[in-house]
């Protein structure tokens, strides 16, 4: 192989508990699919897929969900056990912590310690929060986080700022030092198509787009990536590969949307399935072994730029990306 690959991605779920109304899987059609075809990450399957080899390379494990919510998965405590004994990785876990007891999450904090944190998503306070986290309980996730702090754990607060919450975020802050967050982090929503727009959760309330703090809209990102020339490519850089519920290997979190069973996202599945992987079902762990896997993604990235410019790629790591607002502050 080419590559060392050191950052692992794991979406262990296509299931989530939340309804926020920017995340792709509330676009109907792809709702549907991923609630008829439940699939989700097993401990036997990570036994299965990576070799001893295989992890201790890894600096980096990453549990998110562009879908879906990590701690929903059934064996979510054991996996992260597993790799805390089988490798030398950083943990990291972003959850909208509303699930599961405080007694999961203060035995979680034992189990990270030293070795991770956990990244709260909590957007404003009691009356705001669920705005856009839809189906979450504010006092609930506090709750957690205490108790993943109470354990020992990293726990950072990130707060996505909208019109709606954007007056609250020195209370927040304030409140998240004072339970013992040990950062605070602030992203300004790009998913908006423009800056006029706007767009209702489920019940029927609106958010809209933080007037204070910039952001590129999505309309600002799509009209920039059609000037990219070149690709400074993330995932080659950092040796970043996501995997999700079903085995598929993708080389990092945003060519997901490349996932063929899933129509209306796969805005570059001809150029990815057709050129690249050549079979609909060639990087399955289900299939094939990882190392056959990975030499596909090497050849990805060796012809990244020289044969093709996927759009995502050029949306998200061309060289003309416009860069979206974050910041996070230390106590």
């Amino acid at each position: 192989m080419d590559k060392k690959f050191t950052f692992l991605e794991l979406e262990l779920s296509s299931k989530c508990n939340a309804a926020c109304p920017q995340c792709p899987r509330e676009e109907p059609k792809i709702k549907k699919i991923l609630e008829n075809e439940f699939q989700e990450i097993t401990l036997e399957n990570i036994i299965s897929w990576f070799t001893l080899d295989f992890l201790q390379n890894l600096k980096t494990i990453d549990f998110k969900g562009s879908f879906s919510e990590p701690v929903i998965a059934r064996d979510f405590y054991k996996i992260v056990d597993y790799f805390i004994k089988n490798t030398n990785a950083y943990i990291s876990i972003c959850t909208n912590g509303s699930l599961r007891k405080p007694e999961f999450w203060y035995e979680l904090g034992i189990l990270l310690g030293e070795r991770g944190r956990v990244i709260f998503g909590i957007d404003g306070l009691s009356d705001t929060h669920s705005i856009y986290r839809v189906n979450t309980n504010y006092e609930k996730i506090i709750e957690n986080a205490k108790s993943f702090i109470d354990g020992g754990g990293e726990a950072v607060w990130q707060f996505i700022i909208f019109k709606h919450n954007e007056h609250q975020i020195e209370t927040a802050k304030q409140l998240a030092n004072d339970l013992g967050f040990s950062n605070f982090k602030l992203i300004s929503s790009a998913r908006f198509e423009s800056s006029e727009s706007f767009v209702l959760n489920k019940k029927g309330a609106k958010l809209e787009k933080s007037i204070n703090y910039y952001a590129p809209t999505a309309t600002d990102i799509k009209i920039n990536a059609t000037k990219t020339k070149s690709v400074n490519c993330k995932s080659s850089n950092l040796g970043w590969i996501t995997i999700d519920w079903n085995g598929e290997v993708f080389p990092c979190c945003m060519s997901q949307i490349w996932k063929k069973n899933i129509p209306v996202l796969h805005i570059d599945s001809e150029i990815w399935y057709k050129k690249i992987v050549k079979s609909p079902h060639g990087l399955n762990l289900n299939n094939d072994s990882l190392d056959n896997i990975l030499e596909k993604i090497n050849v990805f990235y060796n012809d990244l730029g020289k044969k093709y410019i996927p759009a995502t790629c050029a949306k998200f790591c061309g060289t003309n990306k416009l860069d979206t607002f974050v910041k996070q502050i230390d106590f």
